[in-house]
């Protein structure tokens, strides 16, 4: 058989260059990506009110008065910046639970039969009125603006500081 020469270069560093060449090519054909599983994980949002739909207030359980059109949920800390002074009213009979609740001072909250539940430290600038539902959850609720309590429930470990 014919070998071909290379000026310079010896049958044993041509071998060996081939070894190497080879053992680099069988291993880059071991190396396989894997995929790797995580575990779940609820990522928190933070769902604002649409001021451009509703700047006075409006019905909480209403989707057009969240910006994206969507209604918050347990996981979601909420935002009420209400342009002019107004009221978000919960009294459809809903269930809501909410991670926290920030509202400026010109947003009040109105709890008529609906249930709100807050998960961690939330605040209210402007008033807060329970007439009728439930203010529950883990989470001090500050309210700085006018409180009125006149009827429904708060329950929870949390407390209303007003």
């Amino acid at each position: 058989m014919f070998h071909r020469s290379t000026p310079g270069v010896s049958k044993g560093t041509r071998d060996q260059g081939r070894r190497e060449a080879d053992r680099s090519r069988r291993s880059r054909l071991r190396l396989r990506p894997r995929m790797e599983f995580l575990e779940d994980r609820v990522v928190l949002s933070t769902i604002t009110w649409n001021a451009a739909v509703a700047p006075s207030g409006g019905d909480w359980d209403t989707a057009s008065n969240w910006v994206g059109g969507v209604l918050p949920g347990s996981g979601d800390d909420v935002v009420i910046k209400l342009t002019t002074p107004g009221t978000v009213t919960l009294n459809t009979g809903a269930s809501n639970s909410v991670n926290s609740l920030t509202a400026d001072a010109k947003s009040s909250l109105s709890i008529g039969a609906d249930t709100l539940s807050l998960a961690t430290t939330s605040s209210i600038g402007g008033g807060l009125t329970l007439s009728g539902g439930t203010l529950t959850g883990g989470g001090t609720l500050t309210v700085t603006g006018a409180m009125t309590w006149s009827g429904g429930t708060q329950s929870g470990a949390g407390k209303t500081v007003a």
